[in-house]
């Protein structure tokens, strides 16, 4: 392989492993150990007063896994997929609970696309548009091409409350979406996310977490240019991943990490004023529902539905978010 940072081959166990796609589902297990990480999800958001800067802390590590488990990814897109996932999650604290945001990564190499949708409450839904890239790219370039964009919206109740779009030149999910807060949202911001993963297909994901800073009104955009650098070191790269420090210490530890002026969290409370709070902790969750999808194939014309149920008796619709899938008859339908 050529030139991915070397977070990429975390999980070269599982190109030897050469699972098909049907021999992964097949192996797919929501046992004890998967329960224990499930609960391992938490969504911390909160303010550094005197800074004027807005910060969230997840870990995601069940959701990226389900996501992986859902769309059948390969390493390397699963890695790519989980930064998205991670990104919804550290985005939730801009919304309220009726908001959601859709986002679209879209690039002009073999990637393709990321779609997103999450809610206030942080459930997130997300599509590859391709699950398998690790045998069909040896080169950034040919992953992400030379361009991409970037398009999110807010809405609530269907009705769209803001929207923009960016360019994606900086060729990674993270960045990109932080160009874009910066350009079209006008506000500073910084996403980083870490990951280990384990050499089990059932469940793939060791650890999966990220952080997000936001520069509020008032912000020293000077002050704040050398916090994102201190985001982006390897040292919150290592405290995301530490599976062992509890929860809140680990929050102190990335505190100290950014602001990087030597001193302690104690220290820097008592400086600055820091608050948070434990919020929705984020999970892989799809609304769908044989009533919604029915209502959205009431939008066919009656000839295109009466063609459809000649074609087949039981036609099956499967969601592309959670591969759900809803069977239906001719008599679901007002045909006459």
């Amino acid at each position: 392989m050529g030139n991915y940072p070397h977070s990429f081959f975390c999980i070269d166990f599982w190109v030897q492993m050469r699972l098909s796609l049907w021999e992964f589902k097949s192996n797919l297990n929501f046992g004890n150990d998967l329960e224990m990480e499930k609960k391992s999800d938490f969504l911390i958001r909160g303010l550094v007063d005197k800074l004027n800067i807005r910060f969230s802390f997840v870990d995601t590590t069940a959701t990226v896994t389900e996501g992986i488990l859902t769309h059948t990814t390969d390493p390397l897109s699963g890695l790519i997929f989980g930064k998205a996932l991670t990104v919804g999650a550290l985005v939730t604290p801009l919304l309220n609970e009726k908001e959601n945001y859709s986002i679209k990564w879209d690039y002009e190499g073999m990637l393709d696309s990321i779609i997103l949708e999450v809610n206030g409450k942080a459930e997130i839904r997300a599509i590859p548009k391709e699950t398998m890239l690790m045998d069909r790219v040896d080169t950034n370039e040919e992953l992400y091409g030379e361009n991409g964009m970037v398009s999110m919206v807010k809405s609530q109740a269907g009705k769209i409350l803001n929207s923009g779009l960016s360019p994606a030149g900086l060729l990674d999910v993270c960045d990109d979406i932080s160009f874009f807060m910066a350009t079209s949202d006008q506000i500073e911001t910084e996403f980083v996310t870490a990951n280990l993963f384990n050499p089990d297909p059932t469940a793939p994901v060791k650890i999966f977490g990220g952080m997000m800073i936001q520069a509020l009104p008032g912000c020293d955009l000077e002050k704040f240019e050398v916090l994102r650098n201190n985001l982006k070191s390897g040292d919150v790269a290592t405290i995301l991943k530490d599976k062992e420090t509890p929860v809140e210490k680990k929050l102190w530890k990335l505190i100290e990490t950014f602001v990087g002026d030597g001193s302690t969290y104690s220290e820097i409370n008592e400086k600055y004023g820091v608050s948070y709070e434990f919020s929705h902790s984020p999970v892989y969750k799809c609304p769908c529902s044989r009533e919604k999808m029915q209502a959205a194939m009431t939008v066919m014309k009656n000839e295109e539905l009466i063609e459809m149920f000649d074609a087949n008796e039981e036609p099956k619709i499967t969601c592309q978010f959670c591969k759900s899938s809803y069977t239906f008859k001719r008599e679901d339908f007002d045909l006459n």
